[in-house]
């Protein structure tokens, strides 16, 4: 019985196996479809309702009803005409910037772009060369940092000049590289080196220099500033934690690393494929269940309109209802018999008021530093792997040397989300990267563009950009070359 007995548990596990595969299968075809057009629009519909829902309570249950009441009891009526205008204006703006952003298409790369095979990915043939590592599957498609792991480029792991190294990532890589000195036995880690970029140019000046403990201790002349964030630097290095250079150093503008496999053609920079909407978006930034559909170069100022309307709006509608209701003594409210469906409408202000101030400002924030919500995904990850390495190194209180280890990071690599990011133009040292603002919401005056000026950061106002390349072509970063491959230790 035993054969037996072995042989039905080796085909029960078999079977088992094989409806989780199939199970993972079907899932994953399901995932790649996109979803239907009525589920996509469906919020669309319960937003409008919530719209004229707070038309229908703000002006007959309150406006109109408390104007009849303050008319029995003789008293002026004035004030709500006031309130009223002012929600009708405000209701208006909101409205107008809502159906901007969900009539004016995101901008789909299809409608610029021709099918055309995959390109010819040239085989690793270095050694110590990583892998590319199978692409995760999101709605909004891969990565900048996932696609450079899908380049199939050369990360070169190199046994010399240590005073160079420190450079790279707080985390190893995934999968282990095997590297030599040259006699066949790992080194030690103090010749672990950084990726390699490029080769160095002839113009390049000399890659700055962190100094080792023996060099601190000879240097008398250095500040106490200076001679701690060394030490901190140094300790790191010892101990195999490094920041890596934007994008792991892969050209990540090269065809063969902007390909769709969904689509079959080559992606703009910047493009994502949204798996809910089941296409490339120009310049995407994250799909939105409340627009039924896609945040992309060309209506992702509406979106912003849109939400600073809405705060207006909701910020109007709670501040009035409630100060008018504790306010006038003879109010409803404070003869105990408010209505129900004011209060409704009191709370979904306050929830919406929050929601859209913190997504309004978000928004603001991002394209003042020239990124996109997915884009900011890559450098948040980034941040918080570098924090937690340095947390276990420095310990809790280390809080001095973390900071030093990341300062001078900043200086030799580029701060996180600004000089290592391929599309940050702004000035070194620089907080924000304006120029991106006033491509995205126009210019505060006047220009041929922006014929509205200041008023098209606010109003859901057309700019005048040309059709045929917005959204299809990025100024980059000067740390960057052509094919998006990290230079900057020649510019910084």
């Amino acid at each position: 019985m035993a054969p037996n007995s072995s042989s039905s548990d080796r085909t029960l596990c078999g079977t088992i196996e094989e409806a989780k595969f199939t199970a993972r299968s079907n899932r994953e075809k399901r995932l790649q479809k996109p979803q239907p057009w009525l589920v996509r629009k469906l919020i669309v519909f319960f937003t409008i309702g919530i719209m004229g829902y707070a038309v229908y309570i703000y002006v007959v249950r309150f406006c109109v009803q408390e104007g009849l009441q303050r008319r029995e009891l003789g008293l002026e009526t004035g004030g709500i005409a006031g309130l009223l205008v002012g929600f009708g204006v405000l209701w208006f703006w909101m409205v107008w910037g809502y159906a901007m952003v969900i009539f004016t298409s995101p901008g789909f790369a299809k409608d610029y772009v021709q099918q055309s095979p995959a390109p010819f990915i040239p085989p690793p043939s270095a050694p110590g060369q990583m892998m590319p590592s199978k692409e995760r599957h999101g709605i909004a498609g891969p990565s900048y940092e996932e696609q450079s792991n899908q380049g199939h480029e050369t990360m070169t792991i190199t046994t010399h000049e240590p005073e160079h190294a420190g450079l790279f990532d707080t985390i190893r890589p995934s999968n282990p590289v095997v590297i030599t000195n040259g006699n066949g036995h790992p080194p030690g880690p103090e010749h672990v080196q950084p990726f390699a970029p490029i080769p160095p140019t002839a113009n390049a000046p000399p890659a700055p220099e962190l100094a080792s403990p023996a060099t601190l201790k000879k240097s008398t002349s250095a500040s106490r500033k200076e001679a701690r964030q060394q030490a901190a630097l140094s300790e790191a290095l010892q101990n195999g934690i490094y920041r890596r250079p934007p994008n792991n150093g892969s050209p990540v503008l090269k065809p063969e690393n902007r390909y769709c496999s969904k689509c079959l053609f080559i992606k703009p920079p910047r493009a994502h494929h949204c798996r809910a909407c089941g296409t490339c978006v120009l310049r995407y930034d994250h799909h939105c269940p409340w627009i039924g559909g896609c945040v992309g170069q060309r209506n992702h100022k509406y979106f912003m309109n849109f939400n600073l309307a809405t705060v207006f709006f909701t910020s109007y509608t709670l501040a009035t209802l409630i100060a008018f209701h504790v306010r006038f003594p003879n109010s409803s409210f404070n003869q105990g018999d408010i209505d129900p469906q004011i209060i409704i409408i009191i709370v979904f202000a306050a929830l919406f008021d929050l929601f859209t101030v913190l997504l309004f400002a978000s928004h603001v924030l991002l394209t003042l530093r020239n990124q996109t919500t997915v884009e900011s995904l890559g450098f948040r990850a980034q941040k918080e792997r570098e924090d937690a390495q340095l947390a276990r190194l420095f310990g809790f209180w280390g809080c001095v040397q973390r900071g030093a280890v990341k300062a001078s990071w900043d200086k030799i690599i580029g701060r996180v989300g600004k000089e290592n990011n391929i599309w940050w133009r702004g000035k070194p040292n620089a907080t924000f990267d304006w120029a991106s603002f006033y491509e995205l919401m126009g210019t505060p005056h006047r220009t041929k563009e922006n014929p509205w000026g200041w008023a098209a950061w606010v109003f859901p106002l057309p700019l005048r950009h040309s059709e045929s390349r917005w959204g299809l072509e990025f100024a980059r970063n000067e740390r960057f070359d052509e094919s998006g491959q990290w230079v900057g230790a020649r510019i910084l």
